[in-house]
C-alpha cells in the first residue's frame, strides 16, 4: 500500500499560510498529513522554484493546493503548466470580487478540473473551510 499523500497548501499573493489554519485543523482531524510552507512572493519563477524545493523534502506523494497569485499570469510567463499533466480540482467562489466567477469557471474548464462552487468570496477557504477541506478530501480519495 502506498503512503497517503501529503497535502501542501500554498498561499497566494497578499497572504500568508495562516489563512489555511482552519483547513489544516479539519484535514488533520481526518489524519491527513498537511503542510503549509511560506511562499516567498518574490516572483512567479522563484516562488515556483522555492515550493518545488520544499516539496522535495517530503517523502511520498503530494497533493498541491494553491490559492490565487494576484495576477502574476499578467507580468511573468509560467515555464510549466502542471494542470496539463496532473488531475486538478477547482473551487469556484461565486461571490469573488477579485476574480470574476465566470473567469474562474473558464480556467477550471480549460484545465479539465473537477469543479465545485461555493457561495463565498475570494477567500472562501477562510470563511468556509469545511467546503475547501471537503474538496481536498475528494481529491485525495481519487489519487
Amino acid at each position: 500500500m502506498s503512503p497517503q499523500p501529503t497535502v501542501v497548501l500554498v498561499h497566494g499573493a497578499f497572504a500568508d499560510a495562516s489563512g489555511f489554519a482552519s483547513v489544516i485543523r479539519l484535514l488533520e482531524a481526518q489524519d491527513v498529513p498537511v503542510r503549509a510552507p511560506m511562499n516567498p512572493l518574490r516572483g512567479l519563477a522563484s516562488d515556483a522554484e522555492a515550493i518545488r524545493r520544499y516539496t522535495t523534502t517530503i517523502d511520498g506523494p503530494i497533493v498541491l493546493v494553491g490559492h490565487s497569485y494576484g495576477g502574476a499570469a499578467f507580468t511573468e510567463t509560467a515555464s510549466a503548466v502542471g494542470w496539463r499533466d496532473v488531475p486538478s480540482w477547482y473551487l469556484v467562489s461565486e461571490r469573488d470580487n477579485a476574480i470574476p466567477p465566470d473567469c474562474e469557471r473558464f480556467m477550471a474548464q480549460r484545465m479539465n478540473a473537477v469543479t465545485e462552487s461555493v457561495d463565498g468570496s475570494h477567500v472562501a477557504f477562510i470563511a468556509q473551510p469545511e467546503v475547501a477541506s471537503g474538496l481536498i478530501l475528494k481529491a485525495l480519495a481519487s489519487v
